[in-house]
């Protein structure tokens, strides 16, 4: 719809769509890159959240490890 008003001979600019297109577009353009920042920050949070220093180990283990010298 938008390209058909864009492309037509009798409007020249983005002056004259409907008042409430414009934010409709905006949104629909950012919803995918917040849909896969979300899934981005979700695979971060739990990878952080699983990572092992050692196999096989637990987290008691590792701070155990860690703690000493």
């Amino acid at each position: 719809m938008l390209l058909m008003m864009l492309s037509s001979p009798d409007t020249t600019s983005l002056a004259t769509l409907p008042i409430g297109v414009l934010p409709m577009l905006v949104l629909v353009g950012l919803v995918p890159l917040a849909i896969l920042f979300a899934f981005v920050l979700r695979i971060a949070v739990v990878t952080r959240r699983t990572t092992a220093i050692t196999p096989f180990t637990t987290p008691e283990r590792e701070s155990q490890s860690i703690d000493l010298p």
